[in-house]
Order: structure tokens, then sequence, then C-alpha cells
């Protein structure tokens, strides 16, 4: 059975901050999925600054 919106929001906002971040980044890429690197520069610059993401080479 899948989940309905409801359990996924109430799930997904007792999520850690990074976690939903990234979640929030999965989301917004499925909606435009070019990449823009002045978006893609910031949210790395954000998730660095939480030290949860290691730079990409």
């Amino acid at each position: 059975m899948s989940a309905t919106f409801e359990e996924i929001s109430r799930d997904s906002v007792q999520l850690p901050r990074s976690k939903r971040l990234a979640l929030a980044r999965f989301l917004l890429e499925l909606d435009d999925p070019a990449e823009d690197m002045e978006a893609s520069d910031l949210w790395h610059s954000i998730a660095e600054q939480n030290g949860k993401f290691d730079k990409r080479t």
C-alpha cells in the first residue's frame, strides 16, 4: 500500500534539517532536471555550512 500525502508530509517534517534540505532539493530537481549552476552552488554552500556535504571533485 502506498503512503498518503498526509503521511509523507508528517514523516518529512520529523526529519533532521539536513535530510529535509536534501528532500527539498530532490523534489525541486524533479520539477526542473536541468541543473542551474548558481542554485547548485548555493545548495552546496548551505550543505557545507551544515557539515553534511563533501565537495564534489
